[in-house]
């Protein structure tokens, strides 16, 4: 007789998390890890988050508003609803999908030149972002110029005709250089940002 062929490896890893709504303003903290991460606020969807795959489940009938994600590149989806997002370190990939998002960056860190965030659906005069905690936490005053001119707290948004993509750029030591970068494959207005003066 034949062994039996091995069964067919789970589409999941075995340990999972299951994420229902509370009927309030839901959130999925995985600020904690340092693995890449796929979040998915999707109602019946998987995330793969803390190393493994496909660990984080949301029921079909849930609705969680709003993600965080943690130190390595992830890639964080949003859903229908009005959702806030928050990247964390590293080159995040962020869709905020259906509802009005906000993008909130709390540290300098959270989106450098050398590892930026990139924004794939936004919505300019619908959706945010949110540097007023960066803003405090650097004590700077961010003042929207249309370029750098040597000045601390300097942010200009323009577009890369190389790249295709648009970007906001802050300078926060005075240098003319951008310490903070995101970039987006669709526009921003100076109108679309909280923190600026």
């Amino acid at each position: 007789m034949q062994p039996r062929p091995e069964p067919c490896p789970p589409s999941h890893d075995e340990s999972q998390l299951e994420a229902e709504d509370g009927q309030d303003n839901d959130t999925l903290d995985f600020s904690r890890f340092r693995q890449n991460q796929v979040i998915n606020l999707g109602a019946g969807t998987y995330s793969s988050v803390g190393g493994k795959y496909n660990n984080s489940y949301i029921s079909p009938a849930s609705v969680i508003e709003n993600a965080i994600g943690g130190s390595g590149n992830d890639r964080i989806i949003g859903n229908e609803a009005d959702n806030v997002l928050v990247g964390g370190a590293g080159a995040d990939t962020l869709r905020g999908a259906g509802g009005r998002n906000v993008f909130k960056y709390n540290s300098v860190a959270d989106s450098t030149l050398a590892a930026a965030d990139l924004l794939t659906d936004f919505k300019t005069g619908r959706d945010t972002i949110d540097l007023c905690n960066l803003a405090n936490a650097t004590g700077v005053s961010l003042n929207f110029v249309p370029d750098f001119t040597g000045k601390p707290g300097d942010t200009v948004i323009k577009y890369n005709t190389y790249s295709g993509r648009y970007f906001l750029a802050i300078d926060l030591s005075g240098n003319s250089r951008s310490d903070f970068v995101i970039k987006s494959t669709r526009p921003i207005s100076p109108d679309d940002v909280l923190g600026l003066a």
